[in-house]
């Protein structure tokens, strides 16, 4: 058996650690971390505290785990952590909202930093060793993840009056960083993997579409937490539900995966 490197389990054993710490103390919890957003901003975070605390739990487990597979999900988890902490740092209202987010700063910084390093071991672990054997059902999936993704957010910037608009006004920070995060960076990364996944770009491929998994997730999440705190009609749980099914099917699909067989000479 192959051990796991102290490369992998140290740095995800640490992020484990740290993102219980934050999750425990945020709004969904012990409520001792005050974010400086406002209720309906912060009614999205606390839809997001249970997918976060799940994946960190999740880099727990792969700290102990030498596979392939365990290497795929690490990168969903820890990119899907690294994604929350910056839309935490940047996307607060500092001088607007009262709170005291800043004073859990250095915290944030562990959990990202560790995040981080986890992702990067996990993915050369992915590109040293044969990659997983997927199929043309994955590319279809992490298309059809990035049209989601892109129908969602660009019907939102299709709105003329921004006047109107409740989430822009009461959090435009928030509201441009998510935005710019998506429509530069997740959607196409999504869309550009699903057509170049072949050959040298395939570890590529899996790793977004463990990603956009985790991220498919965590949209359910927070609609699921925008309804239950009476921020959104009922309606959204429809997109709750499309969400979780299509979270479900990714999942599937990488739990799937073959690991391939090592021959002996």
């Amino acid at each position: 058996m192959t051990r796991t490197p102290l490369a992998r389990k140290i740095p995800a054993l640490i992020n484990a650690i740290a993102v219980c710490t934050i999750v425990a103390l945020g709004p969904a919890a012990a409520n001792l971390i005050h974010y400086r957003v406002s209720p309906g901003a912060l009614a999205q975070y606390i839809g997001c505290e249970p997918i976060t605390l799940f994946a960190g739990l999740t880099l727990a487990w792969i700290a102990f785990s030498s596979s392939q597979r365990g290497s795929l999900l690490g990168v969903g988890a820890g990119t899907y952590i690294i994604y929350t902490m910056v839309t935490v740092v940047f996307g607060q209202d500092y001088s607007r909202y009262d709170g005291n987010g800043e004073l859990f700063f250095p915290l944030i910084v562990v959990v990202t930093a560790s995040a981080l390093f986890t992702v990067v071991e996990c993915v050369s672990e992915l590109v040293k060793h044969q990659p997983l054997a997927v199929s043309r059902r994955h590319r279809v999936m992490l298309f059809v993840l990035g049209t989601m993704f892109a129908f969602m957010w660009i019907s939102t910037l299709a709105q003329s009056n921004w006047d109107s608009n409740p989430e822009y006004q009461a959090d435009p920070t928030l509201f441009w960083l998510v935005k710019y995060l998506d429509l530069s960076v997740i959607i196409p990364t999504a869309l550009v993997s699903a057509f170049v996944w072949r050959g040298t770009y395939r570890v590529a491929g899996m790793c977004v579409l463990a990603f956009s998994g985790w991220m498919t997730l965590a949209i359910a999440g927070m609609q699921i937490a925008m309804v239950a705190l009476e921020f959104s009609p009922v309606g959204a749980l429809i997109v709750a539900g499309v969400m979780l099914a299509a979270a479900s099917v990714a999942a599937w699909l990488m739990f799937t995966l073959k690991e391939p067989v090592e021959r002996h000479n």
